[in-house]
This record gives structure tokens, C-alpha cells and sequence, in this order.
């Protein structure tokens, strides 16, 4: 996280396998990034929120 003025940026790097949300799709990864968004105490307005998702075996 970084805080730049009155914003916050804030970048999450999830790593996982190649059959994680296999069967569920964008869903799944969706509904992961909303929790991790009410999770915040910083108001929306105020915070740049990004989560990537990757199986790549460069990340392991």
C-alpha cells in the first residue's frame, strides 16, 4: 500500500494453481476482491484497489 495526497493505492498479488476457480470462473474471483474490499477502513473515494491473480510458475 502507498499513500499519495489524500489517496491510497493499494495492489494485492494473489498466487494460486491453474485448477483454483476452475469450475466457478470470474465469479469466484470476483467475490474474493469485494471481501478483500469491505475489508477496508479507507473510503472508496480515497483508494485505488487492485488484485491480480495468477498460476504462472514464475510466481511459486
Amino acid at each position: 500500500m502507498a499513500k499519495s495526497g489524500r489517496s491510497h493505492f493499494i495492489e494485492i498479488h494473489i498466487v494460486t494453481t491453474l485448477e483454483f476457480a476452475k469450475n466457478q470462473g470470474v465469479a469466484v474471483i470476483d467475490e474474493i476482491r469485494e471481501q478483500i474490499s469491505a475489508a477496508f477502513s479507507i473510503p472508496p473515494d480515497r483508494r485505488w484497489f487492485t488484485v491480480a491473480f495468477t498460476a504462472g510458475q514464475r510466481w511459486v
